[in-house]
């Protein structure tokens, strides 16, 4: 069952302190099918409680070819993947609408290389690569994104393979489940300044029932200041 994951913005002891703007970014659904015929949905990972690594790159870029030849994220598949722990799902996303067949197996004068003997990983082509890559608005090759349960996207960048797991175990997850679940997802002002304060939260429904009603109690040195009861849907 598809979990609703609801963003709230909740401000409390408003003063003077003006709040910073929330920067955090929910990954947008796609289903895509890759060079062998199988389809990837990644919400519906996400929903079985796993992180996803997207690789947006371009067959005639150096920088993605050589990250590629490492076998980083081929060993992370391989660890971590539906063939090791089961817990990471890696996607090479071919950014760049021009190329085709030729050029993933290396073909072209353009290419780099025989991505498609390289990359181990699903690899998608094609309209379904350049939509994917256009809704997360990628520029640069390679971009590698992380993108955890709860649906928040981070650029994570070309990391070691103990770096990705590292990343994808990191305090930025947070797991949908049961019933009743509200996760803070964010703090979007800063609570240890001098002075009148104005924190601003952003709450994330974790559960698979909607959020009705919360209780918030905040605290100074320890002791509680102010209780809050929001009631909303």
């Amino acid at each position: 069952m598809n979990k609703p994951i609801i963003l709230l913005t909740l401000i409390l002891l408003a003063l003077n302190t003006q709040a910073q703007a929330s920067e955090i970014n929910i990954a947008p659904d796609f289903t895509v099918t890759d060079i062998e015929g199988n389809q990837h949905h990644l919400y519906e990972y996400l929903d079985e409680g796993k992180v996803v690594i997207l690789d947006f790159s371009a067959t005639w870029c150096e920088p993605c070819w050589i990250y590629a030849e490492s076998q980083v994220l081929d060993e992370v598949q391989e660890l971590y993947g539906e063939e090791g722990t089961n817990e990471i799902v890696v996607l090479f996303i071919e950014n760049d609408g021009d190329t085709n067949a030729d050029d993933l197996n290396g073909l072209t004068p353009e290419s780099k290389g025989d991505w498609a003997s390289t990359v181990h990983y699903p690899i998608v082509d094609g309209p379904d690569g350049v939509t994917v890559g256009e809704a997360f608005g990628v520029t640069t090759y390679p971009s590698v994104y992380t993108i955890y349960p709860n649906r928040v996207q981070i650029v994570s960048g070309t990391k070691s393979v103990e770096g990705h797991y590292a990343f994808a175990n990191s305090e930025n997850y947070l797991s949908p489940g049961g019933a009743n679940n509200a996760g803070v997802l964010e703090m979007a002002s800063n609570p240890f300044s001098c002075g009148p304060a104005e924190p601003v939260f952003v709450l994330q429904n974790l559960g698979s029932e909607e959020l009705s009603t919360l209780n918030i109690e905040v605290l100074a040195n320890g002791s509680v200041v102010q209780n809050f009861t929001w009631n909303e849907n």
